[in-house]
C-alpha cells in the first residue's frame, strides 16, 4: 500500500500532495461526491483549489 498526504484541510490556496516515490508520475483522479469526475491529473506537489468548486471530493 502506498501512503498518500493531503494537507492542509481546510485549505485557502492550495492543497499540498505527499506521496510515495513509487506513486511518482502516477494519474490522480478527483471526483465528487457523486462520483462524477472533476480532473485527472499527474501527480504534482500541490493542486490549486482554483481549480475546484466548492465540495466535499474524493481522491482515487
Amino acid at each position: 500500500m502506498c501512503d498518500v498526504r493531503l494537507f492542509p484541510n481546510p485549505t485557502n490556496d492550495f492543497v499540498n500532495i505527499a506521496v510515495d516515490e513509487a506513486m511518482v508520475k502516477s494519474k490522480l483522479t478527483i471526483t465528487d461526491i457523486t462520483g462524477r469526475k472533476i480532473t485527472v491529473a499527474q501527480i504534482e506537489n500541490r493542486i490549486s483549489k482554483h481549480r475546484l468548486t466548492l465540495a466535499a471530493f474524493t481522491l482515487l
